[in-house]
């Protein structure tokens, strides 16, 4: 089973870090990476059915 993650941040480098961290589980398909640059977006991206509200969950990080 594929679990999606929808990672919202606004600076551009943190989805080519979170490639390089997870890169093996991406590659067995462990993990499916979204991306998104804004709370918008992030809401459009779901609004795609990529993420499912039934098996996961928001959590928020402290913003610095």
């Amino acid at each position: 089973m594929t679990v999606s993650i929808l990672v919202v941040d606004d600076e551009p480098d943190v989805a080519e870090l979170f490639r390089q961290r997870f890169r093996r589980e991406i590659r067995q398909g462990t993990y499916a990476m979204h991306f998104a640059a804004s709370g918008a977006e992030a809401l459009d991206e779901n609004g795609g059915g990529k993420v499912s509200h039934g098996s996961g969950g928001i959590v928020p990080l402290p913003a610095e």
